[in-house]
């Protein structure tokens, strides 16, 4: 349910930062670095997708790898939050569009935390039940 719901927040991110796109290469931000942070925000679609279809045992590693797919991207937006955080009303706007991928990603981290929780606590309890 809560990754349906980041897919779902990626999805409306990814518009209305595209919707900026324009008003971020005015302000003198980069064209790759726009490419990039699509491309970045994307990739936090990918850690509850696989963990959804084909994570079986869900270990530390993994969930540190995860991890390793948000973090690329809240550093991404947050250079380009910073740079259109000051200006015109519309500029600021644009900048706050570019923060909430920022949150989006510490969000993204907090599910596979509950996620790596959640199975870890699950198999010490089948373990548990087992004479």
């Amino acid at each position: 349910m809560l990754a349906i719901g980041l897919v779902a927040a990626i999805v409306y991110l990814f518009n209305t930062t595209q919707k900026s796109r324009q008003v971020a290469l005015n302000k003198g931000v980069e064209e790759d670095n726009l490419t990039l942070f699509a491309v970045f925000l994307w990739l936090y679609a990918f850690p509850p997708v696989v963990t959804f279809l084909f994570v079986q045992d869900y270990n530390i590693l993994l969930a540190l790898i995860f991890i390793a797919f948000y973090v690329p991207g809240i550093v991404s937006s947050r250079k380009l939050s910073v740079k259109l955080g000051k200006g015109y009303d519309y500029e600021r706007k644009a900048g706050r569009e570019f923060d909430k991928a920022m949150w989006l990603g510490l969000a993204g981290i907090g599910i596979v935390v509950f996620n790596w929780i959640f199975f870890s606590l699950h198999s010490l309890m089948q373990n548990r039940q087992a004479p």
